[in-house]
């Protein structure tokens, strides 16, 4: 009888090692998949404004084609430390589920409400997001908070 419980422990310790290892392997999957950059985009009729953030940089460019100077462009250089708490905004968002989020309404379809668009370009490939002006599904708040306070942050010319 004892022969048959200590047989137990090593398996039993085994199936552990293994479920923390596949468990690891998946997280490590998404962090091997490197963002490359994010960026946010809003727009309607002669109007468009996107946020660029890379793990270098933040870049703001706006098109207004009601106004005299149709493109306007700024940037800053991004700290190490403000990438990496942009990255924690996705921490629990599995990059293939971004595009199949449920978009909080469907305005935007009828011209309604500004299109919002929020996309993660990695090594890979690029996962979009789109909604209805800056209401993303609840699961991208956090990112849409982050990346417009980075380009809130750039002095416009």
């Amino acid at each position: 009888m004892g022969a048959s419980r200590s047989a137990g422990v090593p398996l039993k310790a085994f199936v552990l090692c293994a479920l923390i290892m596949m468990t690891a392997g998946s997280l490590s999957a998404q962090q091997k998949e490197g963002i490359k950059q994010i960026d946010f985009t809003k727009s309607t009729r002669g109007y468009e404004e996107r946020i660029r953030v890379t793990p270098d940089s933040v870049v703001v460019r706006i098109e207004n084609f009601r106004a005299d100077e149709k493109v306007q462009q700024s940037g800053r250089k991004l700290a190490a430390k403000e990438w990496r708490a942009l990255l924690k905004t996705l921490k629990n968002v599995p990059f293939q589920t971004i595009p199949g989020l449920p978009s909080p309404g469907m305005q935007r379809a009828s011209d309604a409400a500004l299109q919002g668009t929020l996309q993660v370009t990695t090594t890979q490939q690029t996962y979009a997001h789109s909604f209805d002006n800056e209401d993303p599904n609840a699961k991208l708040v956090p990112l849409l908070k982050a990346v417009k306070a980075l380009g809130s942050s750039i002095k416009h010319h």
